[in-house]
């Protein structure tokens, strides 16, 4: 189990550093979002309960059933098909929640991971 993290993780790294084609992009060609928020731009793809203030370890995580993942969107790395994600991250993320999830028998109990879009200037705060 943990050899199947470490592989999905060291996958995961990799990616985000050897494949920064939305980076090396001159400024005047990146579409910035607009300012409007998640819940505004598209409030049916992102439950009420995502958008509260939730804050907490792994354990608080897995007692609240769900987990928020940020995400950058772009052509490869998150992008929605059909209302399905799709791209790196979400493949990742789906990966980890499958991992999460290993052992637990009733969907009750079963935590989820809720993808929330972010500019990717907005990822880590300065």
């Amino acid at each position: 189990m943990k050899r199947q993290l470490g592989t999905l993780l060291s996958f995961f790294m990799l990616s985000v550093f050897f494949f920064p084609a939305h980076i090396n992009r001159p400024s005047t060609q990146i579409n910035r979002p607009s300012t409007q928020t998640v819940s505004e731009s598209q409030p049916e793809l992102f439950p009420v309960f995502a958008l509260k203030k939730a804050t907490g370890d792994l354990p608080e995580m897995r007692k609240r059933k769900w987990i928020r993942a940020l995400v950058t969107s772009s052509k490869s790395d998150f992008f929605l098909v059909n209302g399905q994600p799709k791209g790196l991250q979400a493949e990742f993320f789906q990966h980890y929640e499958k991992l999460l999830n290993k052992g637990v028998s009733r969907n009750q109990l079963k935590t989820s991971l809720v993808f929330v879009p972010v500019p990717f200037d907005r990822l880590i705060p300065s």
